[in-house]
């Protein structure tokens, strides 16, 4: 009998050491940092960093807002969060593990634009017209001058075009910069849109719409042929897809390219 209470006892008093260290645990505090940036664009706008601890408890969520690229939660508890970053015209940043266990941690965050976003990327506005993963097809947002398609074929894999995107104005970019681009499935590193992809990725004719240098409306080509040996198809400067196409002569050029976020 005696033998069970000093069990009980010293059980008792582990609880009460276990109790003891965990209440210690949970008084310390931390300054957390987060530094939020993305590769490509700019980050204009209001973000909200929300911060859940993994022991489940609702009253332990925090969530700060600002329009700065830098959070910081002061007097923060020790323990394991999920990190989840938001801002408008991004994807939504969540780091599943976040361990806070000592006085001051900093945290970089980086966010990728979604579909639709305009980025900047080698001195040129692009906008993204679909995301796979870490991989974005991108379509300048302008129209970079006007070129022949051809001097009399429409054939894309041919075209005088097609060799103009991939020699003269590919090289136009960095060595950096060219690192950044991924193959197109036709073998292209840049490339036109098809009739279908046009069709595909905007949502009318006026989302369609591309502008030159000097801000007027422009038609721009696409790769799919035309009607006749002699016409390529194009967007029409109102926005319209024009599968009939002009002749190769002379036409705006829209490039785009598959971009490593």
């Amino acid at each position: 009998m005696k033998l069970k209470k000093m069990k009980r006892t010293k059980i008792a008093m582990m609880m009460i050491v276990l109790l003891a260290l965990s209440l210690i645990a949970c008084s310390k505090t931390s300054q957390v940092t987060f530094e939020i940036k993305a590769d490509y664009g700019v980050l204009e706008g209001e973000k909200t960093v929300v911060l859940e601890n993994h022991n489940g408890d609702p009253a332990n969520v925090y969530t700060r807002t600002t329009d700065t690229n830098t959070v910081t939660f002061i007097d923060f508890p020790y323990g394991t969060y999920t990190v989840r970053i938001r801002q408008a015209g991004f994807t939504e940043y969540t780091y599943p593990s976040l361990e806070v266990k000592s006085a001051r941690i900093a945290h970089e965050a980086t966010l990728l634009p979604d579909v639709g976003k305009i980025i900047q990327f080698a001195d040129r506005e692009w906008r993204i017209l679909e995301r796979q993963g870490n991989r974005a097809l991108v379509i300048s947002q302008r129209t970079i001058g006007e070129r022949r398609f051809d001097a009399n074929s429409n054939v894309w894999e041919n075209s005088e075009i097609r060799r103009y995107l991939n020699g003269e104005f590919y090289d136009t970019f960095s060595d950096v910069d060219k690192a950044k681009i991924s193959e197109h499935t036709t073998g292209d590193k840049v490339f036109l849109l098809s009739f279908e992809e046009a069709r595909q990725y905007f949502s009318s004719d006026r989302d369609r719409v591309a502008s030159d240098s000097s801000g007027a409306a422009s038609f721009w080509w696409l790769r799919s042929p035309g009607l006749i040996t002699s016409f390529a198809s194009r967007v029409d400067g109102d926005g319209d897809i024009h599968l009939g196409g002009n002749r190769v002569l002379s036409g705006g050029i829209r490039p785009a390219l598959w971009l490593n976020l």
